[in-house]
């Protein structure tokens, strides 16, 4: 049962991780892509995001600039007013202070 119990842990953890690791690598791309920021200035943006910016509010943006309406409508659903002001001005200002620190 142990044994059992340890293996389900192990396959939703690693669920949980490809879909980190899927939202980081769509930021990733449109940083690149979109933003045209520098892969020094992408590598400051990713750090801001995984230290600013919670999980839901990391499934929004992800969800956004990968153009998943789905996923960006149920991601909003989960964020209060104040998280999405936050994600807004998040978006605002990083990408630039980033931009110019690189």
């Amino acid at each position: 049962m142990l044994k059992y119990t340890f293996a389900v842990a192990i396959l939703v953890l690693s669920s949980i991780a490809a879909a980190a690791d899927a939202r980081f690598d769509a930021l990733s791309k449109s940083c690149a892509a979109d933003l045209k920021l520098s892969p020094a200035a992408c590598a400051c943006l990713m750090t801001k995001i995984r230290e600013t910016l919670n999980d839901n509010q990391i499934a929004f943006v992800a969800a956004s600039v990968s153009r998943n309406q789905q996923a960006m409508i149920a991601a909003q659903g989960k964020l209060t007013g104040d998280e999405m002001i936050a994600v807004a001005n998040f978006m605002t200002t990083a990408p630039s202070e980033c931009a110019a620190s690189n």
